[in-house]
Protein backbone atom coordinates (compact mmCIF):
# COMPACT_ATOMS: atom_id res chain seq x y z
CA UNK A 1 0.00 0.00 0.00
CA UNK A 2 1.06 3.54 -0.91
CA UNK A 3 2.72 4.69 2.29
CA UNK A 4 1.76 8.58 1.40
CA UNK A 5 -1.56 7.43 1.39
CA UNK A 6 -1.94 5.36 4.27
CA UNK A 7 -2.66 8.17 6.29
CA UNK A 8 -6.15 9.31 3.92
CA UNK A 9 -7.01 5.71 3.85
CA UNK A 10 -7.07 5.61 7.76
CA UNK A 11 -9.18 8.80 7.86
CA UNK A 12 -12.02 7.77 5.33
CA UNK A 13 -11.75 4.21 7.57
CA UNK A 14 -12.62 6.69 10.37
CA UNK A 15 -15.35 8.77 9.44
CA UNK A 16 -17.64 5.74 7.42
CA UNK A 17 -17.18 3.84 11.19
CA UNK A 18 -18.16 6.70 13.21
CA UNK A 19 -21.44 5.91 14.56
CA UNK A 20 -24.34 8.62 14.62
CA UNK A 21 -27.13 6.92 15.95
CA UNK A 22 -30.92 7.46 17.04
CA UNK A 23 -31.29 6.78 20.20
CA UNK A 24 -33.65 3.37 19.97
CA UNK A 25 -30.69 2.18 17.66
CA UNK A 26 -28.01 -0.25 19.16
CA UNK A 27 -24.63 1.78 19.64
CA UNK A 28 -21.17 0.72 20.20
CA UNK A 29 -20.66 -2.10 17.66
CA UNK A 30 -19.41 -0.57 14.03
CA UNK A 31 -15.79 0.03 15.63
CA UNK A 32 -15.62 -3.37 16.80
CA UNK A 33 -16.72 -4.75 13.33
CA UNK A 34 -14.56 -2.71 11.38
CA UNK A 35 -11.48 -4.02 13.72
CA UNK A 36 -12.33 -7.35 13.00
CA UNK A 37 -13.00 -6.76 9.14
CA UNK A 38 -9.36 -5.11 9.13
CA UNK A 39 -7.66 -7.88 11.37
CA UNK A 40 -4.56 -5.71 11.80
CA UNK A 41 -3.79 -4.77 7.94
CA UNK A 42 -4.16 -1.88 6.20
CA UNK A 43 -6.39 0.52 6.25
CA UNK A 44 -9.88 -1.20 4.58
CA UNK A 45 -11.14 1.71 2.23
CA UNK A 46 -7.08 1.21 0.87
CA UNK A 47 -7.12 -1.99 0.44
CA UNK A 48 -10.68 -2.30 -1.76
CA UNK A 49 -9.00 1.01 -3.78
CA UNK A 50 -5.64 -0.47 -4.80
CA UNK A 51 -7.48 -4.10 -5.26
CA UNK A 52 -10.23 -2.17 -7.69
CA UNK A 53 -7.83 -0.29 -10.02
CA UNK A 54 -5.47 -3.52 -10.21
CA UNK A 55 -7.96 -4.83 -11.47
CA UNK A 56 -9.08 -1.70 -13.78
CA UNK A 57 -5.24 -1.48 -14.91
CA UNK A 58 -4.72 -4.91 -15.98
CA UNK A 59 -7.96 -4.44 -18.01
CA UNK A 60 -10.76 -6.11 -15.83
CA UNK A 61 -12.98 -3.32 -16.50
CA UNK A 62 -16.41 -4.75 -15.50
CA UNK A 63 -18.15 -4.72 -12.39
CA UNK A 64 -21.78 -5.46 -11.00
CA UNK A 65 -23.10 -3.26 -8.10
CA UNK A 66 -25.81 -5.31 -6.01
CA UNK A 67 -28.09 -3.45 -3.51
CA UNK A 68 -32.08 -3.55 -2.84
CA UNK A 69 -34.04 -4.26 -0.16
CA UNK A 70 -37.91 -5.08 -0.54
CA UNK A 71 -40.81 -5.37 1.33
CA UNK A 72 -44.26 -4.87 -0.07
CA UNK A 73 -45.43 -2.96 2.68
CA UNK A 74 -42.68 -0.67 4.18
CA UNK A 75 -40.31 -0.75 1.10
CA UNK A 76 -42.46 -0.69 -1.52
CA UNK A 77 -39.76 0.71 -3.77
CA UNK A 78 -36.75 0.33 -1.25
CA UNK A 79 -34.58 2.07 1.10
CA UNK A 80 -32.46 5.09 1.21
CA UNK A 81 -29.66 3.42 2.36
CA UNK A 82 -28.74 1.02 -0.43
CA UNK A 83 -29.16 3.10 -4.25
CA UNK A 84 -27.34 6.46 -3.40
CA UNK A 85 -24.12 4.16 -2.25
CA UNK A 86 -24.87 1.66 -5.13
CA UNK A 87 -25.32 4.65 -7.72
CA UNK A 88 -22.43 7.16 -6.67
CA UNK A 89 -19.84 4.09 -6.61
CA UNK A 90 -21.32 2.83 -10.16
CA UNK A 91 -20.80 6.58 -11.33
CA UNK A 92 -16.97 6.78 -9.98
CA UNK A 93 -16.39 3.54 -11.91
CA UNK A 94 -17.72 4.80 -14.48
CA UNK A 95 -15.81 8.10 -14.98
CA UNK A 96 -12.69 5.53 -14.49
CA UNK A 97 -13.41 3.81 -17.69
CA UNK A 98 -15.29 1.01 -15.99
CA UNK A 99 -18.42 -0.76 -17.79
CA UNK A 100 -20.85 -1.23 -14.74
CA UNK A 101 -24.26 -2.89 -14.10
CA UNK A 102 -26.90 -1.95 -11.51
CA UNK A 103 -28.49 -4.78 -9.97
CA UNK A 104 -30.69 -4.99 -7.94
CA UNK A 105 -34.19 -5.67 -6.56
CA UNK A 106 -37.20 -5.52 -9.57
CA UNK A 107 -39.44 -3.38 -7.59
CA UNK A 108 -36.32 -1.07 -6.75
CA UNK A 109 -35.41 -0.49 -10.32
CA UNK A 110 -36.99 2.59 -11.14
CA UNK A 111 -35.78 4.37 -8.90
CA UNK A 112 -32.34 3.10 -10.28
CA UNK A 113 -32.71 3.66 -13.13
CA UNK A 114 -34.05 7.76 -12.15
CA UNK A 115 -30.65 7.70 -10.20
CA UNK A 116 -28.82 6.90 -13.29
CA UNK A 117 -30.60 9.54 -15.75
CA UNK A 118 -30.25 12.50 -12.78
CA UNK A 119 -26.56 11.36 -12.81
CA UNK A 120 -26.47 11.21 -16.70
CA UNK A 121 -24.25 8.27 -16.23
CA UNK A 122 -23.80 6.65 -19.39
CA UNK A 123 -23.55 2.46 -18.21
CA UNK A 124 -24.44 1.59 -14.97
CA UNK A 125 -27.55 -0.45 -16.98
CA UNK A 126 -30.06 -1.43 -14.25
CA UNK A 127 -30.61 -5.07 -14.10
CA UNK A 128 -33.66 -7.02 -12.03
CA UNK A 129 -33.08 -10.18 -10.12
CA UNK A 130 -35.26 -12.51 -10.30
CA UNK A 131 -37.38 -13.98 -7.34
CA UNK A 132 -38.27 -17.66 -9.03
CA UNK A 133 -35.11 -18.20 -10.58
CA UNK A 134 -31.17 -18.56 -8.46
CA UNK A 135 -30.19 -20.13 -11.97
CA UNK A 136 -30.90 -16.92 -14.05
CA UNK A 137 -29.67 -14.92 -11.61
CA UNK A 138 -26.37 -17.00 -11.18
CA UNK A 139 -25.73 -16.14 -14.71
CA UNK A 140 -25.33 -12.75 -13.96
CA UNK A 141 -21.65 -13.38 -12.24
CA UNK A 142 -20.41 -14.55 -15.71
CA UNK A 143 -19.72 -10.95 -17.21
CA UNK A 144 -18.24 -9.23 -14.28
CA UNK A 145 -15.04 -9.14 -12.86
CA UNK A 146 -15.82 -7.92 -9.53
CA UNK A 147 -19.10 -6.94 -7.01
CA UNK A 148 -20.11 -4.51 -4.65
CA UNK A 149 -22.85 -5.71 -2.50
CA UNK A 150 -24.32 -2.30 -0.96
CA UNK A 151 -27.17 -2.65 1.95
CA UNK A 152 -28.01 -6.44 0.31
CA UNK A 153 -29.03 -8.83 2.79
CA UNK A 154 -28.04 -12.41 2.45
CA UNK A 155 -28.63 -15.29 4.46
CA UNK A 156 -27.78 -16.76 7.66
CA UNK A 157 -26.25 -20.07 8.37
CA UNK A 158 -29.14 -21.56 8.38
CA UNK A 159 -30.73 -19.88 5.37
CA UNK A 160 -32.93 -17.17 7.20
CA UNK A 161 -33.06 -13.70 5.52
CA UNK A 162 -33.28 -11.23 8.28
CA UNK A 163 -33.65 -7.66 9.39
CA UNK A 164 -31.13 -5.77 10.89
CA UNK A 165 -33.78 -6.23 13.99
CA UNK A 166 -32.72 -10.06 14.09
CA UNK A 167 -36.63 -10.30 12.56
CA UNK A 168 -37.19 -12.74 9.48
CA UNK A 169 -37.64 -11.74 6.14
CA UNK A 170 -40.22 -13.47 4.27
CA UNK A 171 -39.31 -13.73 0.49
CA UNK A 172 -38.60 -10.94 -0.39
CA UNK A 173 -34.77 -11.49 -1.34
CA UNK A 174 -34.04 -13.13 -4.54
CA UNK A 175 -31.64 -15.91 -4.11
CA UNK A 176 -27.83 -15.53 -5.23
CA UNK A 177 -26.71 -18.68 -4.03
CA UNK A 178 -25.41 -19.45 -8.15
CA UNK A 179 -23.95 -16.24 -8.18
CA UNK A 180 -22.07 -16.19 -4.40
CA UNK A 181 -20.62 -19.73 -5.21
CA UNK A 182 -19.17 -18.62 -9.26
CA UNK A 183 -18.52 -15.84 -7.40
CA UNK A 184 -15.71 -17.23 -5.37
CA UNK A 185 -14.71 -20.25 -7.86
CA UNK A 186 -14.39 -18.41 -10.50
CA UNK A 187 -11.86 -15.70 -8.06
CA UNK A 188 -13.86 -12.37 -9.04
CA UNK A 189 -13.39 -9.61 -6.80
CA UNK A 190 -15.72 -9.43 -3.81
CA UNK A 191 -16.47 -6.61 -1.90
CA UNK A 192 -19.12 -6.07 0.63
CA UNK A 193 -20.62 -2.32 2.94
CA UNK A 194 -22.72 -3.11 5.65
CA UNK A 195 -23.86 -1.51 9.03
CA UNK A 196 -25.82 -4.37 11.46
CA UNK A 197 -24.18 -8.06 10.16
CA UNK A 198 -27.49 -9.11 8.04
CA UNK A 199 -25.88 -8.16 4.86
CA UNK A 200 -23.71 -9.56 2.35
CA UNK A 201 -19.73 -9.95 3.07
CA UNK A 202 -20.30 -10.55 6.86
CA UNK A 203 -19.39 -14.33 6.47
CA UNK A 204 -15.78 -13.04 6.24
CA UNK A 205 -16.21 -12.58 10.04
CA UNK A 206 -18.90 -14.73 10.91
CA UNK A 207 -17.91 -15.74 14.11
CA UNK A 208 -16.33 -12.31 15.36
CA UNK A 209 -19.69 -10.91 14.36
CA UNK A 210 -21.85 -13.37 16.29
CA UNK A 211 -20.19 -12.18 19.50
CA UNK A 212 -20.47 -8.35 18.43
CA UNK A 213 -23.37 -7.22 16.97
CA UNK A 214 -26.80 -7.12 18.61
CA UNK A 215 -28.38 -9.49 17.37
CA UNK A 216 -25.46 -11.83 15.86
CA UNK A 217 -26.50 -14.79 18.24
CA UNK A 218 -30.43 -14.29 18.69
CA UNK A 219 -33.13 -13.78 16.38
CA UNK A 220 -36.69 -13.23 15.31
CA UNK A 221 -36.77 -16.53 13.63
CA UNK A 222 -37.68 -20.37 15.09
CA UNK A 223 -34.13 -21.11 14.55
CA UNK A 224 -33.05 -18.25 16.64
CA UNK A 225 -29.14 -18.73 15.31
CA UNK A 226 -28.66 -15.21 14.91
CA UNK A 227 -28.98 -12.65 11.82
CA UNK A 228 -25.48 -12.83 10.32
CA UNK A 229 -24.74 -13.21 6.78
CA UNK A 230 -22.75 -16.56 6.11
CA UNK A 231 -21.62 -15.05 2.72
CA UNK A 232 -18.00 -13.37 2.81
CA UNK A 233 -16.17 -11.41 0.32
CA UNK A 234 -13.06 -10.89 0.06
CA UNK A 235 -12.88 -6.99 1.32
CA UNK A 236 -15.79 -5.84 4.08
CA UNK A 237 -16.56 -2.13 5.37
CA UNK A 238 -18.71 -2.26 8.42
CA UNK A 239 -19.76 1.22 8.05
CA UNK A 240 -22.28 3.51 10.12
CA UNK A 241 -24.24 3.69 7.26
CA UNK A 242 -23.49 1.18 3.97
CA UNK A 243 -23.75 4.24 1.89
CA UNK A 244 -21.36 6.02 4.03
CA UNK A 245 -18.81 2.86 3.41
CA UNK A 246 -19.18 3.09 -0.36
CA UNK A 247 -18.53 6.48 0.01
CA UNK A 248 -15.31 6.48 1.29
CA UNK A 249 -14.52 3.58 -1.05
CA UNK A 250 -15.15 6.55 -3.82
CA UNK A 251 -12.94 8.89 -1.61
CA UNK A 252 -10.46 6.44 -1.39
CA UNK A 253 -10.37 5.88 -5.27
CA UNK A 254 -10.10 9.66 -5.51
CA UNK A 255 -7.24 9.58 -3.08
CA UNK A 256 -5.46 7.12 -4.99
CA UNK A 257 -5.76 8.16 -8.71
CA UNK A 258 -5.71 12.31 -8.35
CA UNK A 259 -8.96 12.03 -9.76
CA UNK A 260 -11.22 14.30 -7.53
CA UNK A 261 -13.72 14.81 -10.36
CA UNK A 262 -15.04 11.23 -9.32
CA UNK A 263 -15.75 12.01 -5.93
CA UNK A 264 -19.21 13.38 -4.99
CA UNK A 265 -20.45 16.74 -3.34
CA UNK A 266 -22.56 17.84 -0.63
CA UNK A 267 -24.90 19.08 -3.23
CA UNK A 268 -24.86 16.14 -5.04
CA UNK A 269 -25.93 14.26 -2.18
CA UNK A 270 -28.74 16.98 -1.73
CA UNK A 271 -30.12 16.42 -5.10
CA UNK A 272 -29.72 12.81 -4.93
CA UNK A 273 -32.11 12.49 -1.14
CA UNK A 274 -34.71 14.71 -2.61
CA UNK A 275 -35.21 12.78 -5.46
CA UNK A 276 -35.27 9.73 -3.65
CA UNK A 277 -37.80 11.15 -1.16
CA UNK A 278 -39.94 12.10 -3.99
CA UNK A 279 -39.89 9.17 -5.63
CA UNK A 280 -40.69 7.33 -2.32
CA UNK A 281 -37.49 5.78 -1.04
CA UNK A 282 -37.87 5.20 2.85
CA UNK A 283 -35.31 6.34 5.58
CA UNK A 284 -35.10 2.98 7.44
CA UNK A 285 -34.04 4.96 10.32
CA UNK A 286 -37.69 5.83 10.92
CA UNK A 287 -39.47 4.14 8.11
CA UNK A 288 -41.19 7.10 6.46
CA UNK A 289 -39.57 8.74 3.30
CA UNK A 290 -37.97 11.88 4.34
CA UNK A 291 -34.64 12.99 3.43
CA UNK A 292 -32.63 11.16 6.13
CA UNK A 293 -30.49 8.29 5.74
CA UNK A 294 -30.79 5.67 8.46
CA UNK A 295 -32.45 8.49 10.73
CA UNK A 296 -29.47 10.75 9.86
CA UNK A 297 -30.53 14.10 8.91
CA UNK A 298 -29.91 15.48 5.32
CA UNK A 299 -27.51 18.09 6.55
CA UNK A 300 -25.30 15.27 9.07
CA UNK A 301 -24.96 13.28 5.71
CA UNK A 302 -24.05 16.11 3.87
CA UNK A 303 -21.47 16.73 6.83
CA UNK A 304 -19.97 13.27 5.99
CA UNK A 305 -19.75 13.85 2.31
CA UNK A 306 -18.85 17.00 3.00
CA UNK A 307 -15.60 15.53 4.90
CA UNK A 308 -14.67 12.81 3.00
CA UNK A 309 -14.36 15.34 0.39
CA UNK A 310 -11.93 18.09 2.31
CA UNK A 311 -9.69 14.74 3.30
CA UNK A 312 -9.33 13.41 0.15
CA UNK A 313 -8.86 16.86 -1.56
CA UNK A 314 -6.70 18.14 1.35
CA UNK A 315 -3.82 15.65 0.03
CA UNK A 316 -4.02 17.33 -3.37
CA UNK A 317 -3.54 20.88 -1.84
CA UNK A 318 -0.57 22.60 -3.93
CA UNK A 319 -1.20 26.34 -2.32
CA UNK A 320 1.93 27.25 -1.13
CA UNK A 321 2.95 27.67 2.58
CA UNK A 322 3.61 31.26 3.64
CA UNK A 323 5.98 32.17 6.40
CA UNK A 324 5.27 35.17 8.62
Amino acid sequence: MNPRLRGVYEALDRVATTEIRLPWMDNGFIPRLYEAARAGGDPITGQIAEATLALINSGKKRFGVVNGVYKEVGLPVGETDGPYGAIVLGRALEMLGAEVVQITEPEQCIPMENLRGLLELKSNKVVALRRDSDEENGKLIDDLDGVFFVEKIGPSCEGVYHYSTGNPRNGEDSPLDTFIAKMHSEGKMSVGFGDFGNEIGFGKIWEQAREISPYGKKCGCPKNEGNICAWATDYLLPSNVSNFGAYAAVAALAAATGRLDILHTPEMEETIIRAGKAWGLIDGGHFVSNTNIDGIPLEGVKAVVQLLYTITAQFYDTTPMTHP
